[in-house]
């Protein structure tokens, strides 16, 4: 986990720290009046983060092209974007994805937003994880998002996962929760903002999975299961392809391989949670974040079905 910190009032400074978190930036500050300052705090999980962009002062930045994917929220205030020949304009609960490879020139008035990073090699993985799609072909073609309905989505998720990394102790400090939100970012990513893993015509067959590679699947998520994992990794681990593996475990175990990989996690805190003993300051939610379930609503609602008890019933035994 990693934050930073950044207020000034001084357009240099500001444009330097710019550079930094973001890329290449020519910025313009409107008239400064008394103590109105450009306030910036990162909160970072590795290469993905969510950040508080707040400013009182209204700015232009002329920016670079970027080559990751970055999500403006608007909490307050107002943005105007300028790219490739087109232009969009956002408001309070509005979400922009700044277009990837091209200059772009941002107008914020009064403005407080929250900003979402994501590598753009994360995306193209779950893209070609979840569609068959060559990652070389994935394509964004809009920077708004394809409904109202889905782009509250992004909004209250960016928002409870920035939340939870700002806070301190973070939840994300546990491998599997900081794992399960990036997939979470990118997999909203790519059913928010339209793209051309939306609109594939074909998607080759699967092709097949023999019972060989399978017990190699199941024996690598066993054997991981309290470490992050990927499809990738666990097609890797059994010698085919994402597609393949996801057809066969929906075909033997009704379930994806990442479905699979949390019932084997479910079944490890269940064990836990019969070992220990709350009397040594063991809790549910305790054991569920270890376990990868950073609500522990989430986490027994899960349970429940799974064992037909309540967590808590079970670590009282």
């Amino acid at each position: 986990m990693q934050r930073r910190t950044f207020s000034s009032r001084d357009v240099e400074e500001t444009t330097e720290f710019l550079r930094d978190a973001y890329n290449d930036h020519c910025l313009q500050f409107g008239a400064v009046k008394g103590d109105a300052r450009f306030d910036v705090v990162t909160a970072s999980m590795g290469d993905v983060g969510v950040d508080r962009v707040t400013s009182a002062i209204d700015y232009r930045a002329d920016a670079a092209p970027f080559d990751y994917c970055h999500i403006n929220t608007v909490r307050t205030g107002r943005l105007r974007l300028e790219a490739g020949g087109r232009e969009t304009r956002a408001a309070a609960s509005d979400s922009v994805l700044l277009p990837l490879g091209v200059p772009l020139t941002t107008d914020l008035r009064q403005s407080d937003l929250r900003v979402t990073r994501l590598p753009l090699h994360l995306v193209q993985a779950v893209a070609a994880e979840t569609t068959g799609l060559d990652p070389a072909g994935l394509r964004f073609t809009s920077p708004e998002p394809v409904s109202s309905a889905q782009g509250e989505y992004w909004a209250a998720l960016t928002l409870l996962i920035g939340d939870a990394l700002a806070t301190e102790p973070s939840v994300m400090d546990q491998p599997l929760l900081a794992a399960e939100a990036r997939r979470a970012l990118a997999v909203a990513l790519l059913t928010t903002f339209p793209n051309t893993a939306m609109t594939r015509d074909y998607i080759p067959g699967p092709g097949t999975l023999g019972p060989a590679a399978l017990r190699r699947a199941v024996a690598h998520i066993d054997s991981h299961a309290d470490l992050p994992l990927t499809v990738a990794d666990i097609a890797t681990a059994a010698g085919t392809s994402t597609r393949a593996l996801q057809y066969a475990f929906r075909r033997h175990h009704d379930t994806t391989p990442l479905g699979y990989a949390r019932r084997v996690r479910l079944e490890r805190a269940h064990a836990e949670l019969l070992a220990a003993d709350s009397a040594d300051g063991t809790t549910v939610a305790d054991v569920a974040r270890r376990w990868g379930f950073a609500k522990p609503g989430n986490f027994t609602a899960a349970y429940r079905k799974q064992f037909h008890t309540l967590p808590s019933h079970t670590l009282s035994l």
